[in-house]
């Protein structure tokens, strides 16, 4: 379950309206800086939050807490396998492409003539350990994995060569292979179990049991590459986003090229994976899948195969250039203006995604099944209503609640939610 959970724009609006801001202070945004905003951006960000609503409440609504037996019942149909979060074309796409979007806010926070360093790691740390408590009652939230990116990528946010980002990015997928195939190897000698030397790189147990985030190795094989949205391959998409942001994205003619080299890219990956498909099938058919899981062994085992960052690089890509394009091409529409005010306190927003459904299971519903069409409903009413607050929130005030205790934390001061005046 995910989201854009860091707002790190401070870069020039292109072609929208910005708020004014007081010195030293992007409004709304979460960094320090002289100049407004790229209301563009948080456009994207609020439109790829719809996917994240859809995908995390058809899983919610249905398998909360997470139960197979529900399977049969709950997913049926074109709805139930687009909507699939293991094996559906949209299998992460939209959390994909706000991760990317956080790539390119990377490069913007390294752009600021106040940028330090030590910024990016105290957001990610607060991130970090913000995103395991909402864990406890939003079980697989991005939060925490957000503020790995940060330590991790962060003090490299003022690195220009774009070279050598697109490097990274295809090494951290290369590596990601190599991960996985091992794990393949070790899961195919021993008929679709570990060995007890190495249980713990599934998150099991000697036993076979599941390993809890508590215990060390569990813990390292949950961010490293187990997780919802582990740092393999996962930084190679905010790799991307920070490429991306090293290009001058905001003309027209780039955004154009984001969209054809995009879909070309979507378009390559799942040409390939049809014809390996039909060429090869059986135990090696994961190697040049496009979703996540592998149905080879008894539990489906996930793998973050090469054409599965393809595709995904390619669908983050376009969706960002034809949002880009759209708001570009409309700057003064209502829509737009809305969307760009509730873009801008997406931290927020997505906390509330999770934390009001996941009150109501705790203290009113037992275990719901809506269905995967109902599903579908509620978040799309949900990810409305939340931009309506949104942007009424952006209005009255300077920035989510959240996004101020993110500043405040990373000592870019007391610039809060006080009542705009």
């Amino acid at each position: 379950m995910s989201s854009d959970a860091v707002d790190l724009d401070v870069s020039e609006a292109h072609g929208l309206p910005a708020d004014p801001a007081p010195p030293g202070l992007a409004a709304g945004s979460l960094v320090s800086g002289r100049r407004p905003r790229t209301a563009a951006l948080d456009v994207a960000r609020a439109v790829a939050l719809v996917g994240v609503f859809v995908q995390n409440y058809v899983v919610a609504f249905n398998l909360y807490p997470l139960r197979t037996d529900a399977w049969p019942d709950a997913f049926h149909g074109w709805l139930a396998r687009l909507t699939d979060y293991s094996q559906g074309p949209l299998t992460t796409r939209f959390a994909a492409a706000l991760v990317t979007i956080f790539g390119i806010g990377l490069t913007l926070l390294g752009s600021s003539s106040e940028f330090s360093r030590w910024t990016p790691v105290r957001r990610g740390l607060l991130l970090f350990v913000g995103g395991m408590w909402f864990n406890t009652a939003w079980p697989g939230t991005i939060l925490p994995f957000y503020g790995m990116y940060l330590v991790i990528l962060g003090p490299f946010a003022r690195v220009t060569r774009r070279a050598y980002l697109l490097v990274a990015a295809v090494g951290v997928t290369v590596v990601t292979f190599a991960v996985r195939l091992w794990i393949f190897l070790a899961l195919d000698a021993d008929r679709g179990r570990l060995s007890r030397e190495l249980a713990w790189l599934a998150m099991r147990d000697e036993r076979g049991s599941r390993l809890g985030l508590s215990n060390p190795r569990g813990f390292v094989a949950s961010m490293l590459y187990w997780g919802a949205h582990p740092l393999l391959p996962w930084l190679a998409f905010v790799l991307v986003g920070m490429w991306v942001g090293r290009t001058p994205w905001k003309t027209v003619a780039v955004q154009r090229r984001l969209v054809a080299v995009g879909l070309a890219m979507v378009a390559v990956g799942y040409i390939v994976a049809s014809v390996m498909t039909r060429q090869v099938s059986g135990k090696w058919a994961w190697a040049w899948s496009t979703t996540l899981s592998s149905p080879y062994f008894d539990n489906p085992v996930k793998y973050d195969a090469p054409l599965y960052v393809l595709v995904t690089v390619g669908s983050s890509v376009a969706g960002i250039g034809l949002v880009l394009l759209a708001a570009s091409r409309f700057p003064s529409a209502w829509v737009t203006r809305r969307l760009s005010e509730a873009g801008r306190v997406t931290l927020s927003i997505y906390v509330l995604h999770g934390l009001i459904p996941a009150a109501m299971f705790r203290w009113w519903l037992d275990r719901p099944s809506l269905g995967v069409g109902w599903a579908v409903l509620v978040a799309l009413a949900a990810w409305v209503v939340a931009m309506a607050v949104g942007s009424w929130w952006v209005r009255g005030f300077r920035m989510g609640p959240l996004e101020d205790v993110l500043r405040r934390f990373s000592g870019d001061g007391a610039h809060s939610t006080e009542l705009r005046r």
